[in-house]
C-alpha cells in the first residue's frame, strides 16, 4: 500500500476556559504538530476548538467529512489528572453545564446523534485498557489510565459528536479522547505531546489488527 494515499489521523484539542487562560490540550497538541506521529504512510491533521458546543456541532464534523481520518482522537484538560487518561465511552445525554458563553445544546443532547444506544453511551472500537498496557507505552515509561466516564461537558461532548458523526457515516467508532493533566502538573506541553504520540501509535496497532489501515 505504499503507492496509496496516507492514511490520516485527525487530532483536536481545546481553547482556553474558565480559570485555564492557556489549555494543555492544545498546547500538547500544537507539540504533537512538530513532534509528527512517526508512523509511516499515516499522516496528522491538527486543529484548535473553542469550548463551545455550537462549535463543536458545526467544526468537527467539517473536519471527519474533509479529511476522511482513520482515527479521530480529541485532547481535553482535566484537572484532576496526573497523568493520561483515555476514555472509553462518550455520553450521548445530560450536557447540563455551559459552555464559555453559557449555552447549552438542545434537550441537552449531542447534536450529531441521531439514534442514540440503549444506554446513551457510545464505546470506541479503540480498547483503551490495550492501549494503556502496550509494550509502547512501558518501553517509554508512560504512565496512562482509563475511564468510564468522560465528564458530560464539552470532552465528553466533542467524543460523542465524531462518535455520532462516524455513525452517521456508517463508519467504524475508531474514536479516541485523551485527558490530560494542566501544564507542568507534572508534564510540560512537549512531554505530553510526546505521551500522545505513543499512545496513537499503540491505538493505530489497534486499528492495523483490523485491517483498517496499513503501515
Amino acid at each position: 500500500m505504499g503507492s496509496e494515499r496516507s492514511s490520516i489521523v485527525l487530532v483536536t484539542g481545546f481553547g482556553p476556559f474558565g480559570s485555564h487562560k492557556v489549555n494543555s490540550s492544545s498546547e500538547a497538541v500544537k507539540e504533537l504538530k512538530k513532534l509528527g506521529l512517526g508512523v509511516q504512510n499515516v499522516k496528522l491533521v491538527v486543529a484548535e476548538i473553542p469550548v463551545l458546543y455550537d462549535h463543536v456541532d458545526k467544526i468537527l464534523p467539517d473536519l471527519i467529512d474533509q479529511y476522511d481520518p482513520v482515527l479521530v482522537i480529541s485532547v481535553g484538560l482535566s484537572s484532576a489528572a496526573n497523568i493520561l487518561t483515555l476514555e472509553q465511552f462518550a455520553n450521548c445525554v445530560g450536557y447540563d453545564r455551559g459552555d464559555i458563553d453559557g449555552n447549552l445544546p438542545e434537550d441537552e443532547k449531542c447534536k450529531s446523534v441521531e439514534q442514540a444506544p440503549p444506554d446513551n453511551k457510545f464505546k470506541s472500537i479503540i480498547n483503551m485498557d490495550k492501549v494503556v498496557c502496550s509494550p509502547l507505552l512501558k518501553a517509554k515509561n508512560i504512565q496512562a489510565c482509563v475511564s468510564d466516564d468522560a465528564g458530560k461537558f464539552l470532552c465528553d461532548y466533542i467524543y460523542c459528536t465524531a462518535m455520532g458523526w462516524m455513525r452517521h457515516l456508517n463508519k467504524p467508532l475508531s474514536n479516541a479522547f485523551i485527558h490530560v493533566p494542566p501544564l507542568n502538573k507534572p508534564f510540560n506541553a512537549p512531554q505530553l505531546a510526546q505521551q500522545i504520540q505513543v499512545s496513537i501509535q499503540a491505538m493505530l496497532l489497534q486499528l492495523k489488527e483490523k485491517h483498517m489501515v496499513s503501515f
